[in-house]
């Protein structure tokens, strides 16, 4: 499976969109999931390349992930603002990380925020 945070580039005509999901893409991912396939188990992907090429309906693209998405750095520019504050975390990727995240990796950086480790006790 795939990491958080996980996102697939498609460039066409010297142009680049970055797609993802957010929280509000999860709930509609559960609704194409169980058209396509009758059931939800387990092993389905909700953070990864295949769950971002299906919510999108695409079949190509460059497939891109970092394990410690708080070092903005790593990310695209244009993703870096979903990841700056708590606020803005919370209200893309709350639910997400909750459920998927990998909280270990964020518990034993160094670098990862104080919020970010907050929210890794929650629940």
């Amino acid at each position: 499976m795939c990491e958080m945070f996980s996102w697939v580039e498609v460039r066409k005509d010297g142009k680049t969109d970055y797609l993802y999901l957010t929280d509000k893409d999860l709930h509609g991912l559960r609704n194409l999931w169980r058209r396509m396939f009758g059931k939800i188990d387990a092993n389905t992907d909700w953070i990864g390349h295949g769950a971002i090429e299906a919510y999108y309906g695409i079949r190509s693209g460059y497939h891109m992930e970092v394990n410690d998405f708080w070092n903005l750095e790593k990310l695209p520019k244009e993703l870096r603002p979903l990841f700056k504050t708590k606020k803005m975390f919370v209200n893309n990727f709350g639910e997400l990380f909750q459920r998927y995240g990998n909280k270990s990796n964020v518990l034993s950086s160094k670098s990862a925020p104080k919020w970010l480790k907050d929210l890794c006790m929650c629940r």
